[in-house]
């Protein structure tokens, strides 16, 4: 059954027994409660008494977080340092981590308030601490006698995890309009001008938007604000949707769609699948700005292929990012020999994936001289990709290059790891048809060198290149 024909149905004075019952046993959603009327029905203040008095609490916890954090001592507590991760860490490393740690610690009390004030329906002092800590972190001269990078910007990081709690807490919070437009007229007011810091706030400012009346204020404050729009897309979509006006919806969504990646997303999906032709025209002004971020969903969407030669540019993007040699078996049949050789020779710096293109390209010489030419530390800890294609198209070339590695490595290499990267070209070695006997010369050498290596024995039988009765 509906609720709203359940409750026709359920006298009033039942009603309210059961209102005051969860009230009195829920505290936040009390909260929510009295906060959403008091001030339909207190009088003691006029909206400009309010937001004065407001805007006064927003200086002051600005310089409540300023302070918390202008007094963090930065200088390493080596003693009780517990590293984030094993193994070896630098000690810039070691100390930014910590730098961090105390920024967090700074800013953990204020945020903690923020998600207790929302549930509660404070939410009033929830928006403008969220809105204090930006200006604070923004603000904040730290004290420090080394090197830390950028502690106003992983203090604004880290107030962004604060905010995106906060939007998502008021999603689940009853928001009074009187609330809603005490508070937009408040941070409007302040941040005048300061589109950049609006911008910032445009997810909680999105929250507040839960009626029409309120959708109707925002709207107006943005277009009378002379550049406001282009910092607030996202804000004027969910204002349309409210007011259910389709056809502004799409025409801020065509105006913002690449210069907001989430309003792109959004057009882009309104018109999937409806029409091809403005989705095409939408998807290619999107790609031009933001290739990374909308390459893989626009390779899969069947509107794409009906644009070859866009088709073509969003895989060659896919292809060049992901690496990915299924991509480029399907890219080289769309691209004609001197696009082919340009795409080769901008993958030369990837030489992992260039060896799998060259290959596919029956290039063999191209690998052997890469192979020649490796080096351990450059790319790659492992010979095995650049040799693996040509080891039987080029046996003697690829065991020479084995054979002077194991032995180069068996005379001036110790450990295991040096150890475990000879059984490596080991195991390529013994995969060279009709050198397998040259193959087991050098096995044995390397297996009985003077003085006895039994870590190297150790990992030749674990590869399983040396049995126990050779």
């Amino acid at each position: 059954m509906e609720i709203s024909t359940l409750i026709t149905k359920i006298p009033n004075e039942k009603q309210l027994a059961f209102l005051h019952e969860l009230l009195e046993r829920n505290p936040e959603v009390k909260g929510q409660f009295i906060n959403a009327f008091i001030p339909e029905i207190d009088g003691s203040q006029t909206d400009e008494e309010f937001l004065q008095e407001k805007f006064e609490l927003l200086s002051e916890r600005v310089m409540q977080v300023k302070i918390s954090l202008e007094e963090i001592d930065f200088t390493p507590d080596w003693e009780n340092y517990v590293p984030e991760h094993s193994g070896y860490i630098p000690e810039w490393e070691a100390t930014e981590s910590m730098s961090q740690g105390l920024i967090e610690d700074a800013l953990s009390p204020f945020g903690s308030f923020v998600v207790h004030a929302a549930r509660s329906g404070q939410v009033y002092d929830a928006v403008i601490t969220i809105a204090a800590m930006y200006e604070a972190s923004q603000e904040a001269e730290f004290l420090v006698d080394y090197e830390i990078q950028e502690p106003n910007s992983f203090a604004e990081w880290t107030v962004d995890k604060y905010s995106e709690s906060l939007s998502i807490q008021l999603k689940n919070v009853v928001i009074s309009s009187k609330q809603a437009l005490r508070l937009g007229d408040d941070l409007f007011e302040r941040y005048r001008g300061m589109n950049n810091m609006l911008r910032t706030l445009e997810p909680i400012l999105i929250s507040l938007v839960q009626k029409p009346e309120v959708a109707n204020h925002f709207h107006r404050i943005i277009r009378s604000a002379e550049d406001l729009s282009s910092h607030l897309p996202q804000l004027l979509l969910k204002i349309t949707e409210i007011l259910g006006l389709p056809e502004k919806w799409l025409e801020y969504a065509e105006e913002f769609c690449d210069k907001n990646r989430e309003v792109g997303k959004k057009l882009l999906d309104h018109y999937q699948g409806v029409r091809a032709d403005l989705f095409l025209g939408a998807a290619a002004r999107i790609f031009s700005v933001y290739p990374n971020d909308f390459g893989k969903y626009l390779l899969h969407q069947p509107e794409t292929k009906k644009s070859t030669s866009f088709y073509k540019q969003v895989l060659k993007q896919q292809t060049h990012l992901e690496k990915n040699i299924s991509h480029y078996k399907e890219l080289r049949e769309l691209l004609n020999e001197k696009e082919k050789e340009e795409f080769i020779a901008s993958e030369k710096g990837n030489t992992g994936f260039l060896v799998q293109i060259l290959e596919v390209e029956q290039r063999f010489p191209e690998i052997l001289e890469l192979a020649r030419s490796f080096d351990q530390w450059d790319w790659y800890s492992s010979i095995d990709p650049l040799l693996s294609p040509i080891l039987n198209i080029y046996p003697r070339e690829c065991y020479d290059i084995l054979e002077d590695k194991i032995l180069h490595s068996l005379e001036n290499n110790r450990g295991r790891s040096a150890y475990q990267q000879m059984v490596g070209w080991m195991q390529l070695m013994m995969r060279i048809k009709g050198w397998e006997r040259e193959a087991r010369n050098v096995l044995n050498k390397a297996f009985h060198v003077q003085p006895r290596l039994p870590a190297l024995r150790d990992e030749m039988k674990k590869g399983g290149v040396w049995q126990e009765q050779e």
